[in-house]
Formats: structure tokens, sequence, C-alpha cells
């Protein structure tokens, strides 16, 4: 499952990408250090993943009744 990106300038295209889809400008993703980027992102995958596991709870209460 997934991709694996070839080299930095790969890695850093896919990272503006993911910021462009949050709505995060490129002038603003230049002014962030590597860190908060990466935090951001993790943050963004947490969300995700609680998101997913909301759902698969309510299909589940949902059986049940």
């Amino acid at each position: 499952m997934g991709f694996s990106l070839e080299n930095k300038e790969e890695f850093m295209l896919w990272i503006k990408y993911r910021f462009f889809k949050e709505g995060i400008s490129p002038r603003e993703f230049r002014k962030c250090r590597m860190k908060d980027i990466v935090d951001i992102l993790d943050i963004g995958n947490a969300v995700d993943a609680k998101t997913v596991r909301e759902q698969k709870i309510n299909e589940a209460m949902q059986k049940m009744r």
C-alpha cells in the first residue's frame, strides 16, 4: 500500500502538495521549519486515523441494532 519517493526533491514536492491541499500557501510553507512540517503532517495523519476508527465504531453500532 502506498508509494515510495525516490529522492529529497520528490519528498519536498509531496509535502508542498499536502500543505497546499490543506490550504497552506507556498510562501507559508517556506517560512516553516522541517520539524514543524513533520508535526503538522503527523497531526493530519492522526486525525484521519481517528476518523476511520470512529466510522468503524459507528458501523459496528449500527449492525448491533
